[in-house]
């Protein structure tokens, strides 16, 4: 007798644990089942690595610690300039004027150096005023004064343009 009920046992604990249940028949067998005992069985409490429901989530824990500082990016600067010619969003720039038709004078702040730095754009076209854009670095700036960054815009004709706004990024 003992020999059978170890062998129930064994074949309950490899048995998937998925809603799995323990149950005793009367002739004191253990077997286990799926989901539920069936009549004339009773479920059984027991430990042996069957899987309960899942219960209520539990509040939720304190915050950890703030992780370090990462490494910096090589990005000095960026500014997101609206196609009206002035600044939404910038870090690291003070000013952009616009001398000419389609041409951009870009004011790093002293953390800057234009002369060692390099600039990329980009055409943000869901705050420009038509499609077909072009943007682009001007380099050397002819059309700035000493110590700015120009960025040039023109539709696809090449004809400056005022439509168009851009992001600039300095490296």
């Amino acid at each position: 007798m003992r020999r059978a009920l170890l062998a129930v046992v064994t074949v309950a604990l490899a048995a998937p644990a998925s809603g799995a249940v323990l149950c005793r028949q009367r002739s004191d067998v253990l077997v286990a089942r799926e989901t539920a005992c069936r009549k004339r069985e009773t479920a059984v409490a027991a430990d042996v690595g069957l899987l309960a429901p899942p219960g209520a989530t539990g509040d939720a824990g304190a915050d950890g610690a703030a992780g370090t500082a990462g490494v910096p990016g090589p990005a000095k600067g960026w500014v997101h300039v609206q196609n009206s010619a002035t600044i939404a969003e910038a870090s690291h720039f003070d000013a952009v004027t616009r001398p000419s038709t389609g041409v951009h004078c870009l004011t790093p702040d002293a953390t800057i150096d234009v002369a060692t730095s390099v600039g990329l754009v980009t055409v943000d076209h869901a705050y420009s005023a038509g499609q077909s854009l072009v943007a682009y670095v001007h380099f050397p700036a002819s059309d700035c004064p000493a110590g700015t960054f120009q960025v040039d815009t023109v539709d696809l004709s090449g004809a400056p343009s005022n439509d168009v706004a851009f992001v600039f990024v300095a490296f």
